[in-house]
């Protein structure tokens, strides 16, 4: 009997064991499925947040029955954020992305809007977190995304669509900044030659030490408009302080700073015999290019208590071109970094190295290299009749 009691026990006791163990394993393999779950929908959920409306992808009964307020009837968070992208989609409300809570979605949506208006297929209106009025500005709507990728590739389609390097500058990421540069290398050429009636060589020195003109942006005065050039190394893509503007003869500004510059009006000349008062020192000296009279002067500007020292060429356009005022500037390191660090005789020290700059002489193997390779580019200019 007793033995009997004792395999009776054994058996209860591995019984108890197995139970247990299918128990933990059970309770381990559906553990594993709720992660599986929540894993995927994360995903789906992170896949669909991401919003990309194309043009011709809304379809009637989109245009027919979606609107916010049918948007917000939506119980599932998803399937309403991409109704809402829908409907920012179809007339270019912002305020419709607006209402998409998810940060990186709301942004997505914005920068679809933005993508659309460049295709023709809106202005831009509305909008809670962006107000405006109609219509607004995409420069707006990229500075206002939060997202940093997002926000790159939002100033990245503006560079390309407008061909302009201005909006370079803001990306974050090196790889995409670096990508913008790169799509707008080949533009200056035609951009100087249409819009501004000129031609000038730049020799394989000259871009080592200068890179080339990237077209930054047309700006609007209270009358007129002047376009501007930067001048960056290829590949890195860095300032080197020289800058090429040209002006419409009826350029006007309300601003104290920058100077407006040569605009083209009048007799070049008489700007560099000027006795008027002047806000800032200058030495100047008439040159010629390509048949041309033009200015060549140093210019000493004191901003709110900060210095400047520029080389700057003034010189009228005679072809066809609206921008009848080009100007050229140019900044020479060593000899700014010695008329500035002689506080005490300041002045004295600038019409110093002025007459070195319009001679060319006693100037630091840098500047030197760096106004006669600016000289020979000046050179080189050809006006387009």
């Amino acid at each position: 009997m007793n033995k009997e009691n004792k395999i009776k026990s054994l058996f209860l006791r591995n019984l108890k064991m197995r139970i247990k163990a299918w128990i933990i394993l059970l309770s381990i393999s559906l553990i594993l499925i709720i992660l599986f779950v929540i894993i995927v929908a994360l995903v789906i959920k992170g896949d669909r947040e991401v919003v990309t409306i194309e043009p011709g992808e809304i379809t009637e009964e989109d245009k027919g029955i979606r609107n916010i307020d049918d948007c917000e009837e939506i119980e599932d968070e998803l399937e309403r954020n991409e109704c809402f992208a829908t409907v920012a989609a179809y007339d270019g409300n912002l305020s419709s992305c607006d209402q998409i809570e998810n940060i990186s979605g709301r942004d997505n949506c914005y920068l679809e809007l933005v993508k659309l208006y460049y295709v023709g297929q809106f202005d831009l209106s509305g909008g809670e977190e962006i107000y405006a009025y109609p219509p607004v500005p995409p420069e707006l709507v990229c500075r206002n995304i939060k997202t940093a990728d997002i926000k790159d590739d939002c100033y990245l389609v503006m560079a390309q669509e407008q061909e302009s390097s201005v909006y370079c500058w803001p990306i974050e990421d090196q790889t995409k900044e670096d990508s913008c540069y790169a799509d707008l290398e080949i533009d200056w050429r035609t951009i100087t030659e249409e819009e501004l009636g000129i031609k000038f060589t730049l020799s394989n020195d000259f871009i080592k030490v200068f890179g080339i003109p990237y077209y930054s942006h047309i700006h609007w005065g209270t009358s007129g408009k002047f376009i501007d050039f930067d001048f960056k190394l290829p590949e890195k893509y860095t300032d080197t302080y020289l800058f090429f503007r040209g002006y419409t003869a009826d350029y006007e500004h309300n601003l104290t700073f920058p100077r407006r510059g040569w605009i083209g009006d009048g007799d070049i000349l008489e700007t560099c015999s000027s006795t008027g008062e002047l806000d800032y020192e200058r030495e100047c000296k008439i040159i010629e290019i390509n048949g041309e009279k033009a200015i060549l002067q140093t210019v000493l500007f004191d901003y709110e208590g900060a210095h400047d020292v520029y080389v700057e060429v003034y010189l009228s356009n005679p072809s066809d071109s609206e921008y009848k005022g080009l100007n050229f500037s140019i900044v020479l390191w060593d000899a700014q970094t010695k008329i500035l660090e002689n506080s005490d005789n300041l002045i004295s020290e600038f019409y110093t190295q002025s007459q070195n700059i319009m001679k060319n002489q006693n100037l630091s193997e840098e500047d030197e290299e760096r106004l006669t390779l600016f000289n020979d580019m000046l050179d080189s200019i050809r006006f387009i009749r």
